[in-house]
This record gives C-alpha cells, structure tokens and sequence, in this order.
C-alpha cells in the first residue's frame, strides 16, 4: 500500500512528476536544478503544489496539521522557532509535533550536539541549523513519513548514526524518502536508486554502479598502505589510461581509469602481487552525476528510436496486409472500373424491353 503519492506533480523544476512509494527507504538521485528540493517540499506538505495532487496516508499533507505531526522532514534551507535557546526551540518543535516523551537534551545529546542546547539559535549557522534540525527528523516516534533532503551532508552529525537511525525508521514503518545529488551517498543509503532528470523520474538503477551509467566503462578505487608507488608502477600498465591521487582529501587510495574493466582489474592485481604492494580495498567508482545524466539521455534517445522504427515497421506490415485483402477495384489500385456499357441491338436500336 503506498504511503506517498505524488500525482502529475508540477512545483519549481518539477514537472508532471508521478511517484508512488510504499514503506521503506526509498533514494532519489538528483541535483536542485532537477527538483530534488521541491520533491521534499511538497512531500513534507510544506509547500502547496502548483498542480498536481500529494496524498500521505490518502490524505492531502498540506491541508493537514494533524497529518504533518506524523511527517517529518529536512530541507535544503532550515530554520528553527524562535526561542532564548537552541533546546527552548527543540522543546517548541517537539511540542507542535506531539512529541511529548522527548526530552531536547536526550535528543540533541544523541546528534553530538549536546553543548549547543544553551545557545541562540541564531547564533547558529545555516549548516548548523540544519544539523538541529536533522537531529529533530532523526528522534521522530512512529512518523508515516520522513523526508530528508540530503541527509548526508550535514557537518556535526555522525555519519554512521544517520545511516543507523534512517535504517530503523524504515524498518519499523516509516516511508523515508532521500534525496541527494550524490552517487556516493546514494549507494551508502541504498543500493537502488530513483533517477531525477529535470523534473521527471526516468528510470530506477540496480545494482550500483553498472545500470547508473550502462555502457560506460568504471574506474576503480583503489586503497593501498603505499599509494604513491602503487600510482607510480600501475602508470607503466597497458590497460591502464589514468591515475589520479589526491593527497590531501584521500591520502590512502587513488582512482585508476582504463577502457576494459577486466583488463584493468587484473592489472591492478598483477602489480599489488609482483611488486608486494598490500591493498586493503578494490571496487568500481561511481560514475558523476552529469555522467548519470548522459546515460540516461543516452538510453531514452535509443528508446525513442527503437520505439519510432516498431512503429514503422507495424506501418508498412499493415499496408502490406491491407494490400492483399485489397481487389483490383480497391482504393489502393486506383479508381474503380467503369461500369460495362449496356448492349444495344442492330442499327442502335435500343434492345427489345427497353423501350419506354
């Protein structure tokens, strides 16, 4: 039974949008300008399509104060209510939405945000304020939906407790909707995602990486104890066309780029062997999100096209067949034959009968 229904959907970059999710976590791939914001805004009922209907539960979220208490949310741009202090505010939000076993310390304590519930919430920033308000998301008790607009992209909060409260959420009920524009993070909340392309769902990819980006070749990542010399000697590899190695932001694995990825593969594990360099971890690299979005341009252009010749194909076997039926008077050989001219007798007479 679905939880959350979105139906021709149009608000901002969404466009006609038709979604259906049921309970469980369910990850949207997708960047602002495809609507990702938009898509929890209007989930969460917070904002008023422009048209199109939104349906929680069967009912109308933005219409319902009493059905946003079950849904929770996080946008890409949070406040928090005015209050002297940053628990006064918890304690305020978890009052409007019926929470009333929580207690603000307990909550901002388990987000490792314990020390900021004395300060003004406006001494907070906007990275900060929607820490506070993922943790307020995150506590929620039996919510029908959770929305979150990129939930792993928030400073202050463990990224391991994220992961572990969404997972419980789902599991105990909850439709938890996600939206990120990264691949990343996307395969750490799930391992199928929903593909946002301005405005519209164009397809659903599983298993990662092969069907985000089919017919691409991926690099792999690769961490080492000894990444320099690892780079260095795969450098010398035929199969291998590229290696990169950020220092400062992954010092222990580089990236490693090819054109057959069972050709790079065994090159990677043929110097590891030989040249007695330890790898911890191997695996294929996600694809960008603009690398996304070609193949999924890519695969809709060949769909239009082998759709555009079945149906020429179904033209012309539908003219042949029309062609058979058809007799030499039909349409399809032209006009028909002039009726035969009637007899007549001898001398023109007309023929004996005829005559008035």
């Amino acid at each position: 039974m679905s939880v959350l229904e979105l139906s021709a959907v149009s608000e901002g970059a969404l466009g006609a949008l038709e979604l259906s999710l049921t309970a469980g976590l369910h990850v949207v791939l997708g960047a602002p300008a495809d609507g990702t914001r938009e898509l929890i805004a209007v989930s969460a009922g917070l904002i008023r399509p422009r048209r199109g209907r939104v349906r929680v539960a069967g009912r109308e979220p933005y219409a319902s104060p009493e059905l946003r208490q079950r849904i929770a949310s996080l946008l890409a741009k949070e406040r928090l209510i005015p209050e002297a202090t940053v628990g006064a505010s918890v304690a305020r939000a978890l009052s409007i939405a019926g929470e009333k076993n929580s207690a603000p310390a307990d909550i901002l304590g388990a987000a490792g945000l314990g020390s900021w519930a004395a300060r003004p919430p406006a001494s907070l920033d906007a990275a900060e304020v929607r820490a506070v308000a993922l943790a307020l998301a995150l506590a929620r008790n039996q919510p029908l939906l959770v929305a979150l607009h990129e939930p792993l992209c928030v400073p202050g909060v463990p990224r391991q407790l994220v992961l572990d409260r969404i997972a419980r959420l789902a599991g105990n009920g909850a439709c938890v909707l996600c939206a990120t524009a990264s691949a990343q993070h996307g395969k750490a909340l799930s391992s199928s995602l929903l593909l946002l392309d301005r405005g519209r769902l164009v397809r659903q990819a599983a298993p990662l990486p092969v069907e985000l980006a089919p017919g691409s070749v991926p690099d792999f990542v690769v961490r080492s104890d000894d990444p320099r010399r690892l780079a260095i000697e795969l450098a010398g590899e035929a199969a291998v066309t590229g290696v990169d190695w950020d220092q400062e932001q992954s010092p222990g694995t580089i990236r490693v780029r090819g054109t057959d990825p069972t050709e790079l593969a065994l090159a990677i594990a043929r110097v590891a062997v030989f040249r007695s360099i330890h790898v911890s971890a191997l695996c294929p690299a996600l694809p960008t999100l603009d690398v996304v979005r070609g193949a999924s341009a890519g695969l809709g252009q060949a769909a239009y096209e082998q759709a555009y010749h079945r149906a020429q194909a179904q033209a012309r076997a539908s003219f042949r067949s029309e062609a058979r039926r058809g007799t030499p008077g039909s349409p399809l050989y032209g006009p028909p034959p002039s009726a035969p001219a009637e007899p007549k007798a001898a001398g023109g007479e007309p023929p004996e009968g005829d005559s008035p």
